[in-house]
């Protein structure tokens, strides 16, 4: 019983944590919302796992726009994903200098979505669909999860992280 309640509360915890958003924009705008909250153990959403993706991508990645809102984020191509670095808000930084930015939001571009995760201080901010929960959210979850697994694995892995 004891291990049940340990997967159920592990799941609640998954499923609060990465969902569906729109990169450039304010999320508000698009009926989005975000929670932010720290991260207890399970899966690849961690702190120290986000930084060293990026990390990987500061280092070995190029410079490339995917959207109107920033001019050449830092991005790297790892195992299909595009992943790619915004600024920190409110730094005026929309060509992305790295010397004026952190670069605390990565975005995992797919070939049908955009995720997207703030890792700030103290916690984890995610931007999810409301409607997110009725369409099947722990398997989302799940999925994104290991999408930032592929992507750890990748670049963990000696030599150039791209395809």
């Amino acid at each position: 019983m004891h291990r049940a309640t340990t997967a159920a509360a592990r799941m609640r915890i998954l499923a609060a944590l990465l969902l569906l958003s729109v990169p450039c924009a304010a999320a508000e705008d698009y009926g989005i919302s975000s929670v932010t909250m720290t991260i207890a153990g399970g899966g690849h959403l961690t702190r120290s796992a986000l930084t060293e993706i990026k990390n990987a991508i500061l280092k070995s990645g190029k410079r490339q726009t995917y959207c109107n809102m920033y001019n050449d984020n830092p991005t790297l191509l790892v195992d299909g994903l595009a992943l790619y670095l915004n600024p920190d808000s409110g730094q005026e930084n929309g060509d992305c200098d790295e010397t004026k930015s952190d670069f605390q939001t990565l975005i995992v571009a797919t070939d049908n979505h955009y995720y997207q995760v703030e890792f700030i201080t103290p916690g984890i901010r995610i931007h999810f669909e409301k409607s997110a929960e009725a369409d099947g959210l722990s398997d989302y979850v799940r999925m994104v999860d290991a999408l930032v697994g592929r992507v750890l694995a990748k670049v963990r892995t000696p030599g150039p992280p791209g395809p």
